[in-house]
This record gives structure tokens, C-alpha cells and sequence, in this order.
């Protein structure tokens, strides 16, 4: 059930962070991050990359990290979208830095589900000019958009950003 995926990838996450009271416990947080995954849970898919993406050790993987990003993109997971976009930007994960590509992926991301972080992404991208044309207002829309969304760690970027636009 969907539920129980749902709390599987949680779990994983606060055991992957030692929160909650959890002793951090990343074997375990990956183990239950992949089985959530392999059941075809996008979310789930995107979490295990994250894991794969920002672990130390053996257990570090980027190439599974991105083959990761791009089943949950495929599924639709704006997270996942978003960063396939940050890594097109970076040219990172064994992606080809291309920044229109990234630029696509984060309106992508928006289009779908109104990601805050795409937002943010797509603000500093039209703020600076590139991989799209040069637009302040443009990039204040999408920092206002990410400072209403439902993400507090993209609202912070977005009241920064706009926080220094207005000086």
C-alpha cells in the first residue's frame, strides 16, 4: 500500500540523518530507501538517490544515483525533475552540463507540480541569463513562487533572493 511505501522512504531518511531519536543508521536507511524504490514508488526513487548521491563511502554512487533521478523523473516526481535540472546545470552525476536543458527540466518541475525549488532554480537562472533569456521580473515571479510554496528551505532562498533584488 501506498502508506506503507510512503513510511518505508521516511523511514529511511530519518534513520539516514539519525532523527526522530534514531540512531543514524545508513545500511538500514538504504536497504529500506531501495526496496521502496523498487516497488515503483517515485518519491521513494528519488530519496534513494539522494542517499546514493550524498553518502560518504562505499556506498556512494552516482551513476545509480542518476539512473535513480531519472526513473522517478519519468514518473513524474518534480523532485527528481529538479535535480536532473541541477545536474544538467552543473554538468555532475556523469550529465553533460547543458543549461537550457536544465532550465527545461526545472519548467518541467513547475508545470507539474509547482516545485519551490524549481522555482528557486528558475529564478536564479533568469536573474543571471542563463540558459534563458535575462528577465528580473520573470525571476521575482519564481522566487515569490517558491516563498509561498510549501517547502521552507526554498522559501528562505526565495525571500533571500528577493531580499537582495530589492536593494
Amino acid at each position: 500500500d501506498e502508506r506503507e511505501i510512503q513510511a518505508q522512504w521516511e523511514l529511511a531518511i530519518m534513520l539516514r540523518n539519525g532523527a526522530g531519536g534514531l540512531t543514524r543508521d545508513v545500511p538500514r536507511a538504504l536497504a529500506l530507501a531501495r526496496g521502496a524504490a523498487e516497488s515503483g514508488d517515485a518519491a521513494a526513487m528519488n530519496v534513494l538517490g539522494v542517499m546514493l548521491r550524498d553518502i560518504a563511502g562505499p556506498e556512494r554512487d552516482e551513476a545509480a544515483a542518476i539512473a535513480w533521478f531519472r526513473r522517478g523523473a519519468a514518473l513524474r516526481n518534480t523532485y527528481a525533475v529538479t535535480t536532473l535540472g541541477r545536474a544538467a546545470w552543473q554538468g555532475s552525476l556523469g550529465v553533460a552540463r547543458d543549461r537550457a536543458e536544465a532550465v527545461r527540466l526545472w519548467r518541467q518541475a513547475v508545470a507539474l507540480d509547482d516545485n519551490p525549488f524549481a522555482h528557486v532554480l528558475l529564478g536564479e537562472a533568469v536573474e543571471a541569463g542563463e540558459g534563458v533569456p535575462r528577465d528580473i521580473r520573470q525571476a521575482e515571479v519564481h522566487y515569490r513562487a517558491a516563498v509561498a510554496g510549501r517547502e521552507q528551505a526554498a522559501r528562505r532562498q526565495g525571500e533571500a533572493a528577493l531580499a537582495r533584488l530589492a536593494r
